[in-house]
């Protein structure tokens, strides 16, 4: 962010004594971004407008909904929808070119504006698409079809534990 702001006072002839962002403001967006509130990308267009708004990071996270989204289960759903919209990358991936992999973190923090957690991210796309496995929702699904196997008439033949119900 000091590059940042050295860039900023360069291109506006300002000098080091001057600055729009005083240290205290400086150190707010710092620690938004140690906190993972904001990614490093997003806080240095935060600073951008810090700069030419006089607002707090603070104000401007909030009141332009810049935050992260850290929930996982928040970006399940776009990170659903990506594999779901990316088979063939998905199956790529699973084969073990692992170059994919990028392609689909990058879709996701793309369906995200770039506000996803990009670790959060990283870890759900690896967890649910393993190269060489099935997916957790493959896995459920198979797991459902075992079940329906189980309970079926021809596989209780001889059991009578199961024909009674106990």
């Amino acid at each position: 962010f000091m590059r940042k702001r050295d860039t900023r006072l360069t291109t506006h002839g300002a000098g080091f004594n001057y600055s729009r962002v005083v240290s205290p403001a400086l150190a707010g967006l710092i620690g938004i971004v140690e906190k993972g509130t904001i990614s490093a990308s997003i806080g240095k267009a935060v600073f951008d407008k810090m700069y030419d708004s006089g607002r707090s990071a603070d104000e401007i996270v909030g009141a332009e909904g810049l935050a992260q989204i850290g929930n996982e289960r928040a970006l399940m759903t776009s990170v659903a929808s990506v594999i779901e919209a990316n088979r063939d990358a998905v199956a790529q991936y699973r084969s073990g070119k692992t170059g994919t992999f990028g392609f689909l973190v990058g879709q996701v923090m793309k369906a995200t504006r770039g506000q996803a957690n990009a670790a959060l991210v990283q870890e759900a796309v690896r967890r649910n698409e393993a190269p060489g496995s099935r997916s957790p929702l493959e896995q459920r699904l198979a797991a459902g079809r075992a079940a329906d196997i189980a309970g079926s008439p021809e596989h209780r033949q001889g059991r009578p534990d199961q024909e009674m119900g106990v």
